[in-house]
């Protein structure tokens, strides 16, 4: 295990976490994890970010700010999630296409959005 953090709740949290009040509950727990892994035991380089896996987009450019990287997902109810432009994009094309359409938020952080054209009509 390279961290461990205890959460103490709502009112105690504010109170000594990093970043808590600033980014939110999770996004700073994310932020402090990041910053405590970091190199993960190895020689610190000034040429090397650390790579961090996610499964929501809320600390992308938090930690981005920390000078590390982040690969992760952006659900699709998310509002700032292109699905709407994907479906209307895609909806006349057979199933099996895919389409990738890529943004830069204003803070240099990369963004990548696919969408997917299942075929349902014939199964086997």
């Amino acid at each position: 295990m390279l961290y461990l953090e205890i959460q103490q709740g709502k009112t105690e949290m504010p109170k000594w976490r990093a970043c808590h009040r600033e980014l939110g509950a999770t996004a700073s727990c994310t932020v402090r994890a990041t910053v405590e892994m970091a190199n993960c035991g190895q020689k610190e380089s000034e040429h090397r970010r650390n790579c961090v896996i996610g499964d929501s987009w809320f600390s992308a450019e938090a930690i981005y700010d920390c000078c590390h990287e982040w690969i992760g997902i952006v659900k699709t109810s998310h509002s700032l999630f292109p699905k709407k432009e994907l479906e209307e994009k895609m909806q006349s094309w057979p199933g099996g296409m895919s389409l990738l359409m890529e943004a830069t938020t204003m803070k240099g952080v990369n963004q990548i959005a696919i969408g997917y054209k299942y075929n349902f009509s014939k199964v086997l």
